[in-house]
């Protein structure tokens, strides 16, 4: 048993948003997406900058930490 509980932001962050672990990610998310029926299978993910900085003063900053690519070519969080 780990001593680190994987509900500590900085765990969760290190297990799946960092490039050794994209399969542990992309299991997570098909995991996730098994309970809606009428969603497809991811095949692939990318993990991005998360920090979108926009030029516009009026519109706020975004964060996207990842891009998915469902079995159908779907493309999921692209700017």
């Amino acid at each position: 048993m780990s001593k680190y509980s994987p509900k500590i932001d900085l765990v969760f962050r290190k297990s799946f948003g960092s490039e050794e672990n994209k399969d542990l990610l992309l299991s997570l998310l098909n995991g996730i997406l098994d309970c809606q029926p009428r969603l497809t299978n991811l095949t692939s993910v990318t993990i991005n900058n998360p920090h979108n900085f926009t030029c516009i003063i009026d519109v706020r900053a975004s964060i996207l930490d990842i891009k998915a690519i469902d079995e159908h070519g779907a493309s999921y969080n692209q700017l």
